[in-house]
Order: structure tokens, then sequence, then C-alpha cells
């Protein structure tokens, strides 16, 4: 089943393509050169930026997927602690990497709240464990919390179970982060922020404008957990 996140960037990938179907070349000087008009990009390199963000978000939904099935032990289910670093790596990576691109499309769609949007993202405890243990376990910059102008991490690796991860900062103090509800969290904004990018680029001059607004008020309509939907139908749930 799709999430969320796929379902908003399917939303974005319709807009994309009936664009092209309908492009006609006699009409233009380039797609590229349209497509800059239409979306209201600031340069056309900022099409690449696009696709890329469509290729990175559905790969990396792919990896959270795998995560959510298999946790860190991975679909063979044999408790070997390389396969456990190497998942956990992963999918810390996976999800950095889909921030990287989800602030990408924030920034060639113009939101006004770039700044706050990635200051968020800094600030979400998945992002932060990324930064402790993924790439910075041995030069993690002090948060002002401690004495050192950089700290180290390492995990506790009896205690590397299914979805708890312990910390030691600096060999003496203990951070714990629960890997699922720290995903979750991360989740939840990004439908968010997908949300407000996707309702910015609608008010641009977008073919079949219409049928693209109800997709995105049905995906909003689940986002918020108002109900579930059959087909077009929505059937909200009573308080």
């Amino acid at each position: 089943m799709q999430s969320l996140i796929e379902k908003y960037n399917d939303i974005q990938k319709g807009i994309l393509h009936d664009f092209s179907i309908r492009w006609n070349p006699e009409n233009s000087e380039s797609f590229k050169s349209d497509v800059k008009k239409t979306y209201g990009f600031e340069d056309e390199f900022h099409w690449n930026i696009l696709l890329n963000a469509f290729y990175v978000i559905d790969d990396t939904e792919l990896a959270k997927e795998s995560y959510r099935k298999f946790d860190l032990q991975g679909p063979s289910r044999v408790k070997e602690s390389g396969e456990f670093y190497l998942r956990l790596y992963g999918i810390l990576n996976a999800i950095y990497l889909q921030c990287q691109a989800i602030i990408n499309l924030v920034e060639i769609y113009k939101l006004s709240n770039k700044k706050e949007i990635q200051n968020n993202y800094k600030n979400l405890e998945i992002i932060k464990l990324r930064n402790k243990i993924g790439s910075h376990s041995s030069n993690y910059k002090s948060d002002g919390n401690s004495s050192y102008k950089h700290d180290v991490y390492e995990i506790i690796r009896h205690d590397l179970t299914q979805n708890k991860i312990i910390l030691l900062r600096n060999q003496k103090d203990r951070e714990e982060y629960e890997l699922s509800k720290c995903i979750k969290e991360f989740d939840k904004y990004t439908q968010n922020v997908l949300s407000n990018a996707l309702g910015k680029l609608l008010k641009r001059s977008i073919k079949n404008k219409a049928e693209y607004i109800i997709k995105l008020e049905n995906v909003d309509f689940l986002k918020d957990e108002k109900g579930i939907l059959f087909g077009e139908i929505k059937i909200g749930f009573t308080k």
C-alpha cells in the first residue's frame, strides 16, 4: 500500500506528466524553458532538481517500507550484528536523503518559510540521530549542553534491538531513541511540507488543475486522519 508521502509525490508526477503529453514543440523554444515558465522556476536547472526529488522520494520510501516490514533485523530474521548496523545506517541516511530532496522542492517551489522548514527538519529527532551516529559520530558539533567543542557518540551494541537505539555521548551520557516513533514524526512533518508545496504549485496555471486540487484534498483528508476513502468517496470518523 502506498504511503501518504508516495501519494503526494504521485500528484507531483501527475502534474508534470500532463504537462509533458500536452507540450507542443512547434510552439516552444524548448521543453525546459516551458517547464520553467509553467512552474515559475528561476532557472531551467530546476527541472533537474524536480526530477531528482521525484526519484529520491520514491527510492527512500522503499527503504522506509522495508524497515516497517522487517525492522533492523531484515527479512532473513537472522540475528547478526552487521545486518543491524547496515540497516540502521541505511534507514538513517535514506531519511536524510529524502529530507534534502524535500528541501530542494521547497526552494524551487519558492515556499516563503524555507528557513523555518530547514530548522524544523534539523531539530527532528531522526535527523539528530542520523547526524550523531550516521555521519558525525566522531565529531558531532556540540549543541550547547556540552563542555567540549564537539562530542563523540557510540551505539550500545547489546541494546541494538528492533526499535530502540541507545547511545553513549562521550562515554558517559546515555541517550535513547525509539526509531519507529522518530520516523513517524519525520513522516508527519514531511507530509505537511509536501501538502503546502503542492498547494503553492496549484495556485499556478496547471493543466487539469481542478482534478489535482481534488486529489490533494483527498490525501490531506487521510493525512489529517479525518476518515477513510473509498475511491473518491470520503467517509469521516465520528467524534
